[in-house]
């Protein structure tokens, strides 16, 4: 495999290219994390939007009601690294760590 290089760093990797598959099956999960809010909070702003306007408060309540809908049918799914599906608290769970990690610590 030929090296990957970005930023003088080698993110070369043999699972890549399946970890970008299924990242790109939590696309449906991060859709309904953005329409979850923006119902709870009466917004209509894309989530990353949200996330850095609304105040501390209205994200706890909106992270509340995505946990909270645990119970619900049809919910999407998120995906470990090797295709097993997670229930649906810990996928709350690691997106929102991810969001955390992806948007809310650069500033």
């Amino acid at each position: 495999m030929k090296p990957l290089i970005i930023s003088d760093v080698d993110i070369t990797h043999s699972r890549l290219v399946d970890l970008t598959k299924l990242a790109d099956q939590a696309r449906p999960f991060y859709d309904w994390i953005e329409s979850r809010f923006q119902r709870h909070l009466l917004r209509e702003t894309p989530l990353d939007e949200i996330l850095r306007t609304a105040s501390k408060g209205e994200i706890k309540s909106a992270i509340l009601e995505c946990y909270s809908a645990e119970r619900e049918v049809n919910l999407p799914l998120v995906f470990d690294g090797i295709g097993r599906s997670y229930p649906h608290s810990k996928a709350c769970y690691y997106m929102f760590s991810w969001l955390y990690v992806t948007h809310l610590s650069k500033g």
